[in-house]
Parts: structure tokens; sequence; C-alpha cells
């Protein structure tokens, strides 16, 4: 008979329990869904912000990308995404087109009486970064760097005239620094929301 009311004490005492409902059970499996979707999405954004490096075409940036007045500048010349292969790399000096845009740089608009005047060596990483200096004339100057083989891979850039130019180095990386940075805030802002509105 003790065994017996034993069993019942034991069995009031968990009916004493807080009992979850169905719809509570719910809410927090929503939240915990919420914070999963969240998770994943500041990852993928994370990773293919990251990746974006590695999948496009090759690129150059300038340094400085604009001078206050035409002369004679010191200019740092990075590469990145060439396909590395062990060619040097030719960096000829251009006009600048009507557009102003380094896009519509074509080898035909530079100087190709002394295409190794300014050559970078072997590019076997896909990145390089050299300095030079170039005399930029008063409209500016178009700098184009292509791989030393007929169809080789090349980019360019423009080193603008600006009286507002201030000479600085800056980060080459800096600015896919600060999107990578502004990702993960707005993910962990994104999970602070979803437990806060339970």
């Amino acid at each position: 008979m003790s065994a017996i009311r034993a069993d019942t004490a034991r069995f009031s005492r968990l009916d004493g329990a807080k009992r979850i409902t169905a719809s509570e059970r719910a809410s927090h499996m929503n939240r915990t869904i919420r914070i999963a979707v969240a998770f994943g999405l500041v990852v993928a954004m994370t990773g293919a912000l990251a990746g974006t490096a590695v999948a496009q075409d090759p690129g150059i940036t300038v340094n400085p990308p604009a001078v206050p007045a035409e002369g004679s500048y010191e200019v740092t010349i990075n590469g990145t995404d060439f396909p590395g292969v062990a060619l040097p790399v030719l960096v000829l000096l251009c006009a600048v087109p009507d557009s102003g845009s380094a896009a519509d740089v074509s080898a035909a608009s530079c100087d190709a009486s002394n295409p190794f005047a300014y050559t970078i060596g072997d590019v076997t990483d896909g990145v390089f970064s050299a300095s030079f200096t170039f005399d930029i004339p008063a409209e500016g100057l178009a700098i184009y760097a292509t791989e030393a083989a007929e169809g080789g891979a090349n980019a360019s850039a423009i080193i603008a005239i600006d009286p507002d130019a201030v000479l600085a180095t800056t980060g080459v990386e800096s600015g896919l620094l600060a999107i990578i940075g502004l990702a993960v805030v707005a993910g962990g802002a994104m999970v602070v929301g979803a437990t806060r509105r339970d």
C-alpha cells in the first residue's frame, strides 16, 4: 500500500510541473527556425562576398586613383585574378577614353612604341603589385595591364586629374572588408530581432 502511495505522490508532483502547450511548442520551433535561417543567410552572404574575389575577371587598381594636377607621380598598380601563368604583365600607358570609363580603354589607344618599358615579372599566383613613376598629362592617364601573350588576360584603370585629390595610401581590400562587416552586423541584427519577437 505504501508503494502505491509513493507512486501516486510522484505522479502528483509531475502534474504540478509546467506543461508546454502546442502553441508554445510551435512558437519555440518558429524561433529556432528563424535563428537557423538567419545564421544560414549570414554564412551564405559572407561566403558569396568573400568568393567574389576568386570568381571575378582580372582587374587592376591604381593608387593614387586621382592626382591634383599633371606631373610626375609614383603610381602603385595592384592586379588580381589574372590566370596565374608564368608570363610577365606589360603595363601600357593609354589615352583616357571620351567616356572616362576604364571599361572603354583599349590597347589601340595605348603607346605601344616600347611595350616592355613597364613590365611586372612572372605572375604565377594571379596577383601582383608594382610601383612605377609616370608622367600624367592634363587629361589624366589610362593604364592597361596585359599578359605578354596574344589574347592574354588584361585589365585597365584610370588615373584622373582632380584638383581636390588628396594623395594618400589606402588599403586595396578595405571595401571588401567593410561589406563583409556590414553583412555580419546585419545577420546579428536579424538573429536578435528573431529572438525578441517571441
